[in-house]
């Protein structure tokens, strides 16, 4: 995307004392801009889409059941963790009843403008990660909210087509060498920021937006430790760490490490370490402390 940086300098009075304050102006071009957003449940399964004229781009993510929605040229069948990106027509409406749900963007797209900054999407496709497109919708949401302002909401509505491409070419290419090397570290560290979670292999993968099999076998293959393994050993690394710690008692760290309770943290720990985590307390607690001496 073509950006030009402008410097302006302000001068303003504050507290007797005059100060300069820089700016940096980014010019953006910008061919998306918003109109309305929000999320529809349908109350019942005789729920059909209404008939109407559709005189913008629609978004529609659905997030559970399935959309049957056609204009005057197709018919689309749209299921949950799918997409449908609809554009102007005389006719918009349901031709079958169903309870789904789903969020809706509305957006105006100016085909005539001049620019580098093109994003290109099939009209309908799966989402590899939906949560990751959720949070976004749900971002702006909340800034038409907070801030009714058209400039933020249409970038933020440009973050979400991007995002969709983004998700979409992961679709029809398998990952490179770089790739995978990348997606595995991304691994750990959502492995390393969610250690006080129940970590579950299956939450990993839908949320990098991957089979978890592939996944399991990528990480195994690639690191020659088992993915869930390698969850377990990450949280008895902090918990060593924990225990060096007088003022922390057991079953508080097994609550801080995502266990349901102490017994099954302990016998966990007694597995892969040898020592139960009252013994290795006792051992290398005091350990540390002298050396701190």
């Amino acid at each position: 995307m073509p950006v030009s940086l402008i410097r302006c300098d302000f001068v303003r009075f504050y507290k007797s004392i005059y100060v300069i304050i820089t700016y940096m102006e980014f010019k953006l071009t910008n061919h998306i801009t918003y109109h309305m957003s929000g999320k529809f449940i349908a109350d019942s399964d005789q729920w059909t889409h209404y008939t109407r004229s559709l005189t913008d781009y629609e978004l529609m993510v659905v997030t559970n059941g399935t959309l049957f929605i056609e204009d005057e040229k197709q018919r689309y069948t749209v299921n949950e963790g799918e997409y449908l990106l609809m554009s102007p027509c005389k006719i918009q409406k349901g031709f079958k009843n169903s309870r789904c749900s789903f969020y809706w963007l509305h957006v105006w797209h100016n085909n005539t403008e001049s620019g580098t900054a093109n994003i290109s999407i099939p009209v309908q496709s799966k989402l590899q990660n939906l949560e990751r497109i959720i949070i976004l919708l749900k971002q702006l949401q909340d800034s038409d909210k907070r801030y009714h302002n058209e400039k933020l909401n249409s970038i933020l509505a440009q973050a979400i087509f991007a995002e969709i491409e983004q998700q979409v070419s992961f679709n029809t290419h398998e990952p490179s060498i770089y790739s995978q090397d990348h997606l595995l570290e991304e691994i750990k560290e959502y492995v390393k920021w969610h250690l006080q979670e129940n970590i579950k292999v299956w939450q990993i993968a839908r949320y990098f937006g991957y089979n978890e099999k592939y996944l399991t076998t990528l990480f195994h293959s690639t690191t020659g430790t088992a993915l869930k393994q390698y969850i377990l050993q990450s949280k008895m690394e902090q918990a060593k760490i924990q225990l060096t710690d007088k003022t922390t008692q057991i079953a508080q760290i097994a609550y801080n490490l995502g266990f349901e309770d102490s017994h099954n943290f302990s016998n966990a720990f007694k597995k892969l370490t040898g020592l139960s985590p009252k013994a290795y307390r006792e051992n290398y607690g005091k350990e540390k402390i002298n050396r701190e001496k």
